[in-house]
C-alpha cells in the first residue's frame, strides 16, 4: 500500500455513519484526508485542494454525485472518481459509465480490502502518469534550453540541413527556413574539395565522430567560428540516416588568436606565426612530396626613407606594400608575414618555377604602379624592394625552416649587393647550409650539436653573446647588424692559433669556440680572458651611436657542454661580469648549502608562527580608490628581518609542508578580514586546491568567517592537470559568496579555452606585459585583445606593477578595470593601512 501513502483522498457522503467509518477505516492508508457531507460541500473542498481521487456518494442532497463529478471533471478532466450507491439500479450504473468514472461500488461496504486495494490501484495509475507528465516536463524544458542556448543543426546523407535549433537562428541571423531552403551549412558534400571538409567527411563516412574548427558566415557577411562535433544519426533497424552537428561559439577565441600571430602596422601574419607555419607546413609538404617556395622581400634603402620622409610616411608605404601582398594570398600565393622592420617573406606551396617567377614580377610591377615618391633613393624615384627567392622539392630535399631562410636570404642579399629592386632566384639545394651560418659563413648550431655528440675525452666550449644586437636591428636594420656581426666573426677568428679549436656562429648573437685539447684549457682560458677586457676598451668603429662587446661562459667536460656553457654565461650576464667558468662541483654545494639555509629559516618562522601576510592595495583605474587588498605571504626571520616568499617558498614546497604554510597565512589574513570591513586577495596553488585537507579547512574557514568579500586568486599554469577538480573547487567557494580571479594572465602559459571554463571574476593581467604597456606595441595589441575579450565576457581586469603616473594614465586609457602596483603603494604590514590586525 506504498502508493497509496503519497495520494489525497476526498470522501464525500451525507451519511454522517458512513463518513465516519469510511474516514476511521482509510486515514492511516492515505497522505491526506478530506471530507464533505454532500455535494456541494464536496465540490468546494475539491476545488480549494490538491485532490487524487474523490470518493463520493450519489444521492446526497444539494448537489447528488453524478452532477458533482460532472463539475470536477470540467475542472479536470482526467481526475479519478469512485462513486457508491446503496440502490442495484442500471440507470446508476450507465450513467456513471457515460460519466467515465474509474469505479462504480455497492453500499454498504463490506470489502474493505476490496475497497484499499481499487483506491491502491488507482494510486499507482496516478502516480505513474505524474512521473511520466513530469518526465515529459523536463524533456520538453530540455528541449527547449537546448534549442535556445545550444549550437546544434541536423542534417541529411548529403549534409544538407533538414533542423537547426533557435541558438543557430540568431548566431547567424538567417530565419529557420532561410537556413533549411538555402542550406547554409559549412559541411556540406558539395564543399568537400576542402582538406577540412574532405577530412570530415572520410571520418563520418565511416560512421566515426568528427571533431575541429569550421568558418561559417553570418547573414550580415560577417564570419563566424565553431569548434563542431559531427556524429552520424541511425533509425531503428541501425541504418544511417543523416548527421547531427554540435557546436559551440570560439569567434572571440580565434579573433584574439587572430591578434595574437597578426602584425597590427600590417595585418599580414607576424614573425611568430611564421616560425610556426613554417615548421608544420614544411612537414606537410614534405609528405606530400610538393615543391616549396620561399620568397624573402626587403624594402630598398628604407632607412634613408624613414629620415627624409618620418615615420609615420614610412608606416603608410609598409602598409601599402602589405596590402599589395596581402591582395595575392588565396589566389596565387598560400601565406604573407612581416618577418622583420621592412622584411617580408611570402609562402607558395607546390608550383613549379615559372609560376614563382611569375609571381615575384607581378609583385614587382604591382608596387610599382603605386608610385610611392622616394627621392633620397640611388635606385629608383619610387619605393622599390629586393627579393631573394628559392624553390626546392621536398621529394628530394630534407629542410629545415632555418636552412630554408637562410637560402632564400643569401639571395636577397646578392640582390641588394648587385643593385638592388632585382630578385634572385634559384632552384638547386645548397648542402652548405647544413652546417654554416649564412652570413659570417662559420659552422652553425646544428654542426656544434653533431660535434659535440661525438665526443669522447673532455673538451672546453666557451659561449660568446654579442650585446645589443636585438637595438642594432630595430634601430639600423638587418644590414648593420651583418655588419657587425662580421666583424666580430673576423675579432674572433684572431683567437684561433692552435689545432683542435674551433669557431662556431649558434644563433643571431652568439658565438662558440670548441677546445678538444686538455693541454691548451689554460692557455685558452686566459686568452679568452685578455680579449674580452681589450673588447670592452675598444671603441667600436662600425657606428659612433653604440658600442658592441663580448660576454662569455665556459665549461668543461664530456656531456651537457652547452647547457653548462649555457648556465655560466647567463651567470656572467647577470653578474655583469664579462666571463664566467661552469663548476658542476660548487654549483651543486652552493645548491644544497642555500637549500639547507633556507629550509632551516622556513621551518623556524614556521614553527614560531612567523610567517605573515603583508598587504597591497588594489584600486578602480578610474576613482583612484582602494577596493580591496591582495594578501602576500611573508617570513619573520629570527633577528626581525622580513623576508619575500621566493627567499623561501622553494624550500617549503621541498619539504612537503607548504600545507601548513598555507594554513597558518590564511589563518591571519582571515583575522584581519574579521577585523576590517573589506575586501581581500588570498593566492592559492593547484597543490592546495587539489589537497583534500586544505579544501576542508577553507570550508571551515568561510563557514566561520564568511567569503562575500573574499576573492582566491589562482594561476592558470601547466601544472593545472585536473580542471574538473578546479571547477569544483570554485563552485564550492562561490557558494560562499567568494570571487575568483586568474592570476599572472597573458603571461607564457594562457589557455582560453580554460579560461571560459572556469568563469572568473577578475582576470589579472601579467606584470611583465603591463610594465611595457607604453613602449612596445605587440604587448599593446595583446592588452587591447585581453581587454576586449573581458568586457565580452563580463570579467574585470587587474593590471599589475603600475609604478608611475604616466603607466596609471595608460592603464586607463586601455579600459583596464582595476590597478595594483607601487604608484598606489607596495605591500605593507596592515597596520601601515590603517588595518587592524
Amino acid at each position: 500500500m506504498e502508493n497509496l501513502k503519497n495520494i489525497s483522498l476526498l470522501i464525500v457522503d451525507d451519511s454522517k455513519d458512513a463518513l465516519e467509518t469510511l474516514s476511521f477505516t482509510l486515514k492511516d492508508y492515505v497522505k491526506t484526508l478530506y471530507t464533505a457531507s454532500d455535494g456541494e460541500e464536496g465540490l468546494f473542498t475539491y476545488s480549494t485542494n490538491e485532490i487524487d481521487i474523490v470518493l463520493s456518494d450519489i444521492q446526497m442532497p444539494n448537489m447528488d454525485g453524478f452532477v458533482m463529478s460532472r463539475k470536477i471533471r470540467e475542472i479536470k478532466n482526467e481526475q479519478s472518481i469512485i462513486l457508491m450507491s446503496a440502490f442495484d439500479d442500471k440507470d446508476y450504473l450507465f450513467k456513471a459509465i457515460s460519466l467515465d468514472i474509474n469505479k462504480y461500488i455497492m453500499k454498504p461496504i463490506i470489502d474493505v480490502i476490496s475497497l484499499i486495494n481499487t483506491l491502491e490501484n488507482l494510486a499507482s495509475d496516478i502516480l505513474m502518469k505524474q512521473h511520466l507528465e513530469f518526465q515529459n516536463f523536463q524533456l520538453e524544458q530540455q528541449k527547449n534550453i537546448i534549442d535556445k542556448y545550444v549550437l546544434q543543426t541536423t542534417s541529411d546523407l548529403d549534409g544538407n540541413i533538414i533542423d537547426v535549433s533557435q541558438a543557430c537562428v540568431d548566431l547567424t541571423g538567417f530565419t529557420r527556413e532561410e537556413l533549411i531552403q538555402n542550406n547554409h551549412c559549412p559541411f556540406k558534400i558539395s564543399n568537400y574539395k576542402e582538406p577540412q571538409i574532405k577530412d570530415l567527411w572520410e571520418t563520418i563516412s565511416n560512421d566515426e565522430v568528427w571533431k575541429g574548427e569550421l568558418k561559417n558566415v553570418k547573414k550580415n557577411g560577417h564570419h563566424f567560428w565553431v569548434t563542431t562535433i559531427v556524429s552520424p544519426l541511425f533509425d531503428s533497424r541501425g541504418k544511417k540516416i543523416g548527421y547531427s552537428a554540435i557546436k559551440e561559439n570560439i569567434t572571440d577565441k580565434k579573433k584574439f588568436e587572430e591578434l595574437a600571430i597578426t602584425d597590427p602596422l600590417t595585418s599580414l601574419h607576424n614573425r611568430r606565426y611564421y616560425e610556426f607555419y613554417m615548421k608544420q607546413e614544411l612537414k606537410k609538404s614534405s609528405w606530400r612530396d610538393e615543391n616549396f617556395a620561399l620568397i624573402i622581400l626587403d624594402v630598398d634603402l628604407f632607412k634613408n626613407y624613414n629620415d627624409t620622409y618620418g615615420h609615420q610616411k614610412g608606416d603608410e608605404a609598409l602598409r601599402i606594400l602589405s596590402n599589395v601582398i596581402n591582395s595575392h594570398v588565396g589566389s596565387k600565393i598560400n601565406d604573407a608575414f612581416r618577418v622583420g622592420g621592412e622584411e617580408f617573406a611570402i609562402v607558395l606551396i607546390d608550383r613549379i618555377d615559372e609560376e614563382v617567377i611569375e609571381y615575384i614580377t607581378t609583385l614587382q610591377n604591382d608596387l610599382k604602379k603605386k608610385e610611392i615618391i622616394h627621392e633620397s633613393s640611388s635606385v629608383s624615384n619610387y619605393v622599390t624592394i629586393s627579393i631573394g627567392a628559392i624553390n626546392l622539392s621536398l621529394e628530394k630535399h630534407s629542410l629545415t625552416p632555418d636552412e630554408l631562410f637562410s637560402m632564400a636570404d643569401k639571395n636577397l642579399y646578392q640582390a641588394k649587393e648587385t643593385g638592388r629592386n632585382k630578385y634572385i632566384f634559384t632552384n638547386i639545394f645548397d648542402h652548405s647550409y647544413k652546417s654554416i651560418d649564412n652570413v659570417s659563413k662559420l659552422k652553425n648550431r646544428s654542426q656544434l650539436l653533431d660535434e659535440l655528440a661525438t665526443l669522447h675525452h673532455k673538451s672546453m666550449l666557451i659561449i660568446f653573446e654579442v650585446s645589443q644586437i636585438k637595438s642594432i636591428e630595430s634601430l639600423y636594420g638587418i644590414g648593420t647588424v651583418e655588419k657587425v656581426l662580421k666583424d666580430k666573426t673576423k675579432e674572433l677568428e684572431t683567437l684561433i692559433i692552435d689545432t683542435h679549436v674551433y669557431l662556431y656562429k649558434i644563433n643571431l648573437k652568439e658565438f662558440a669556440i670548441l677546445i678538444t685539447n686538455e693541454n691548451i684549457f689554460s692557455k685558452y682560458t686566459e686568452l679568452i680572458k685578455s680579449f674580452l677586457v681589450d673588447n670592452l676598451n675598444d671603441n667600436y668603429t662600425c657606428n659612433k651611436d653604440f658600442v658592441v662587446n663580448f660576454t662569455a661562459g665556459a665549461s668543461i667536460g664530456i656531456t651537457n657542454l652547452l647547457n653548462n656553457s649555457g648556465q655560466a654565461l647567463q651567470t656572467a650576464i647577470s653578474r655583469n661580469v664579462r666571463f664566467c667558468m661552469f663548476d658542476e662541483t660548487q654549483r651543486n654545494q652552493d645548491i644544497t648549502i642555500s637549500g639547507m639555509k633556507d629550509l632551516k629559516v622556513y621551518r623556524d618562522a614556521l614553527h614560531n608562527g612567523n610567517i605573515i601576510p603583508y598587504l597591497q592595495p588594489i584600486v578602480d583605474a578610474n576613482t583612484q580608490e582602494v577596493v580591496k587588498y591582495e594578501a602576500l605571504a611573508r617570513l619573520v626571520t629570527e633577528d626581525g628581518s622580513i623576508i619575500s616568499p621566493y627567499n623561501f617558498l622553494k624550500a617549503a614546497s621541498d619539504d612537503k609542508s607548504f600545507e601548513f604554510f598555507t594554513r597558518q597565512l590564511m589563518q591571519k589574513i582571515f583575522n584581519i578580514y574579521k577585523k576590517n570591513d573589506i575586501a581581500i586577495s588570498i593566492n592559492l596553488t593547484y597543490g592546495n586546491i587539489t589537497s583534500k585537507s586544505m579544501i576542508g579547512y577553507i570550508k571551515n574557514r568561510l563557514e566561520k568567517y564568511g567569503g562575500s568579500k573574499i576573492t582566491f586568486e589562482i594561476v592558470e599554469s601547466e601544472d593545472i592537470v585536473d580542471y574538473d577538480v578546479i571547477e569544483d573547487f570554485i563552485s564550492m567557494i562561490k557558494d560562499y559568496g567568494c570571487k575568483v580571479s586568474i592570476d599572472d594572465f597573458g603571461s607564457g602559459y594562457s589557455n582560453f579555452t580554460n579560461l571560459i571554463k572556469l568563469n572568473p571574476d577578475y582576470l589579472k593581467l601579467d606584470g611583465s606585459l603591463i610594465e611595457k604597456l607604453m613602449t612596445d606595441t605587440s604587448v599593446q595589441t595583446m592588452i587591447k585583445a585581453l581587454v576586449t575579450f573581458a568586457k565580452t565576457t563580463n570579467i574585470l581586469t587587474i593590471a599589475e606593477y603600475v609604478s608611475s603616473e604616466e603607466l596609471a594614465i595608460s592603464v586607463k586609457e586601455y579600459g583596464i578595470d582595476l590597478s595594483q602596483g607601487y604608484y598606489y603603494g607596495k605591500p605593507e604590514e596592515p597596520i601601515k593601512y590603517g588595518l587592524i590586525q
